[in-house]
Parts: structure tokens; sequence; C-alpha cells
């Protein structure tokens, strides 16, 4: 069995997350607002928890803390008063989603305000 580790990138999608202390700074450098992207708001360790374990197929999240999944870097930003926005960038749809996808999203965000936790 092959397990997983971090956030995975293929052609057609690119995962992200990020998090912010305002909602409002969840920007990028570009005209757009990544919460528009954002198939997760995450804003407790409960809702951390809940998306760790639906999309990540978790069930032990025990085994995964302080193993580089993410998990304890993303619980420290929530415990840290920030709002975590996870989902993906496809390269199959038109405009600034393709671009995000192509460029990536640690090219494009004000790194003073939202820090990019996984993701290109």
């Amino acid at each position: 069995m092959k397990a997983r580790n971090g956030f995975v990138s293929n052609s057609s999608t690119t995962s992200f997350m990020v998090a912010v202390k305002d909602i409002k700074d969840a920007k990028v450098k570009i005209e757009g607002n990544i919460e528009d992207f954002a198939k997760y708001k995450i804003t407790t360790v409960d809702e951390l928890n809940e998306y760790f374990k639906k999309e990540y197929s978790w069930v032990d999240l025990k085994a995964i803390m302080g193993r580089g999944y993410g998990y304890d870097e993303a619980k420290k930003a929530i415990e840290g008063g920030k709002i975590l926005l996870a989902g993906n960038f496809s390269s199959e749809s038109d405009g600034l989603e393709v671009y995000l996808h192509g460029e990536g999203i640690r090219s494009v965000v004000d790194s003073d305000k939202v820090d990019v936790l996984s993701g290109e």
C-alpha cells in the first residue's frame, strides 16, 4: 500500500492550502481572490481533522502528526487565529484558474499576509 506524502499535483489540478489572519488578506498579486477557488474554508481544529480524514483518508490523525504531511503546520496556523483555505486549480478551466495552475500560488500571493502551507 502506498502512503501519500503531502499534497498531490498532476497535469489537471494543483492542490493548495494557505493560512491567513484575516480572510480579506487571502488575495493573489493579480486580480482574484483565493477564497473563490477554495473548496474548504477551515477555521477550527475539528474542521481541519475532518478535512484530513475526508480528503486524504486518514482515520488515525495521530499517524500523521509530526511526520511532514502539513497537518501540524495547519493546526498551528488555526491555533494562531488564521483561516485555512484549501482547494485546487485546474488546467482544464479558464482564465485566472489556469494561470494559477501553471504559475503556482507561491508566485502570486502577498507573502506578508498569506502563508502558503502547501502548493507550488
